[in-house]
């Protein structure tokens, strides 16, 4: 019985954290960068039209100070080349990126779920043993 409570509880403790996030795609222009710092790009358009796709992990929006300016780029791995490449951002027309978020909704109702089977289970066994409270 106690096997089964436990293999229960991990089962519902991987729904929870599997439940946590989710994953929005989307495309923007090269202007709005600066806003999804923490995206992986997937793809580049450039303002001459040439477009540059990512290796499986993508690229980053990053700045660098510099002496008298701050450095505003995409680096990441191109899929033709095996070497980083540095993009300044105001070169870049649009971007394909992808962000993961916390779906607080979802992971509220798992949390909820879990502690009312934990609360039932251990008011079971505190009935059974025959503990006085």
């Amino acid at each position: 019985m106690l096997k089964r409570f436990f293999f229960l509880i991990a089962v519902l403790c991987a729904c929870v954290f599997a439940g946590c996030t989710a994953t929005n795609y989307a495309l923007i222009l090269g202007s709005d960068l600066a806003h999804h710092k923490e995206a992986t790009i997937t793809s580049v358009l450039l303002r001459d039209g040439k477009r540059i796709e990512f290796a499986s992990k993508g690229a980053r929006y990053v700045e660098s100070p510099r002496t008298d300016s701050l450095q505003r780029a995409v680096v990441g791995v191109p899929r033709s080349s095996e070497q980083d490449v540095s993009i300044p951002a105001d070169q870049i027309l649009e971007a394909a990126l992808v962000e993961g978020t916390i779906a607080g909704d979802r992971t509220a109702m798992l949390l909820a779920w879990l502690t009312g089977i934990v609360g039932t289970f251990v008011l079971l066994v505190i009935t059974f043993s025959g503990v006085r409270i």
